[in-house]
């Protein structure tokens, strides 16, 4: 991506687009026109370094649809034949609804580099602040490794496979961790923990992500933030998918079994328990399309619900997953059963079964990281991809569905290094 074909004007223009997310009357307002004193300018940063995050969040909700639609949590229940397209994994390179979001993913990781880079050249006290914006570098390279199979690693470069993204995310985390221990940010800390356990975990390093994992409290939490304030700060997963809004895609149906419709729960398929963590609502009502039923998640029934997007909780299913593919399954399962606990559940007995196991683990991460993003790369690292075709979890979809959103096409335009060659950009594969 190059500077000068695309989108904004810079980390200011992004902190101008995300100041709804903070607190800002009055916050570049000054006594005296002519003059800009320290507290304004530090002011001014700040509102720099909010806008940076806050636009990195805009663009997940909305992200989260789409991956939900290619992996098996959403089924699309609109009109819209884009999302149809990627429900039935058409989504390739020069037909995809998702170009649109990996511009904007390059274009967060730009204006992270830009506040960067005008924090350093205004000096003072930004250490903080280029911690900040250090961490949504990662964090959007987090995500584009994650849901796309390829990826610029800097602007105007090459297309990368996704396991050198991933790789630059892992690093890119460790690089703000530091910087946000020096500055005393812990909760960026932890957060960039689990952001390079992630990436580690997805790039096959188990013992490394378990490691990284081992650090984190199990009652951290980070969130991505929204509000109700205007439609630009929405949570689209409510104001797009969700009844009492607009209904265009629900719960997938291999799962309506598993919804107890009088307790507007889903149902744990190995208790029998409500499982509260994924409320679930549908009362015979169809999707915008007028046909197909629309079953609600209710995880977030409001406009400015905000989305976990690190946490303590994901870090405990790392460690177990690091256990179960050593084959201690003891040790996996006491994991396991400590988020159940977490969660109100109760604890699955003890097995020597490791398929058993990596069942138990399956669920609890689809479960807990419902529309967090996560469940797509899931799907796709453990190949359960070929499988959901064949017992019809993807009803509909051609065998050679596309399991990854493909590269933008505005990069094979207006990128001199990238080929705009359809039959060289993420293929369809299982």
């Amino acid at each position: 991506m190059r500077r000068t074909t695309r989108g904004y004007r810079g980390a200011l223009g992004a902190a101008m687009l995300g100041l709804g997310l903070v607190a800002c009357d009055g916050i570049l307002e000054v006594s005296d026109p002519g003059r800009f004193v320290d507290e304004d300018l530090d002011q001014a940063l700040q509102a720099v370094a909010d806008g940076v995050e806050g636009n990195f969040y805009l663009n997940l909700s909305y992200h989260f649809i789409q991956a939900g639609l290619l992996s098996d949590e959403y089924r699309h229940t609109g009109t819209w034949a884009p999302w149809a397209d990627i429900d039935r994994g058409r989504n390739i390179y020069g037909n995809s609804q998702s170009d649109g979001r990996q511009d904007r993913f390059l274009q967060n990781r730009w204006f992270a580099g830009d506040a960067i880079e005008r924090f350093e050249r205004v000096g003072g006290d930004v250490a903080p602040l280029i911690a900040r914006s250090r961490s949504v570098e990662a964090w959007a390279d987090l995500i584009l490794g994650t849901t796309f199979c390829e990826t610029p690693l800097d602007a105007g470069g090459a297309a990368a496979p996704r396991e050198q993204v991933l790789a630059q995310a892992s690093s890119r985390a460790a690089a703000a961790q530091q910087l946000a221990a020096a500055a005393g940010l812990n909760d960026y800390v932890n957060a960039n923990r689990v952001a390079q356990a992630r990436a580690q975990l997805f790039l096959g390093n188990l013992d490394a992500a378990a490691q990284l994992a081992a650090q984190v409290p199990t009652d951290f939490a980070w969130y991505a933030k929204y509000s109700a304030n205007s439609p630009g700060q929405n949570n689209s997963i409510v104001t797009l998918t969700t009844v009492g809004f607009n209904t265009a895609a629900g719960l997938r149906e291999v799962y309506w079994d598993d919804v107890d419709l009088d307790a507007g729960m889903f149902v744990d398929p190995f208790t029998g328990e409500l499982d509260a963590r994924l409320p679930v609502s549908h009362t015979g009502n169809f999707g915008v399309d007028g046909v197909t039923p629309h079953y609600s998640q209710l995880k977030y029934n409001e406009r400015g619900a905000n989305i976990r997007l690190f946490s303590g909780v994901e870090a405990r299913l790392i460690e177990a997953e690091a256990h179960w593919a050593r084959g201690e399954h003891a040790q996996a399962l006491d994991l396991i059963n400590l988020v159940r606990e977490r969660a109100g559940m109760s604890p699955h007995a003890a097995t020597t079964d490791g398929s058993q196991v990596f069942d138990y683990l399956n669920h609890e991460r689809f479960i807990e990281f419902f529309l967090e993003g996560v469940r797509l790369a899931d799907v796709n690292r453990w190949g359960l991809i070929p499988g959901m075709l064949a017992d019809g979890v993807f009803v509909g979809s051609e065998a050679n569905r596309n399991v990854l959103f493909p590269l933008s096409q505005g990069e094979g335009l207006n990128n001199p290094n990238i080929e705009d060659n359809i039959s060289a950009r993420c293929l369809p594969r299982v």
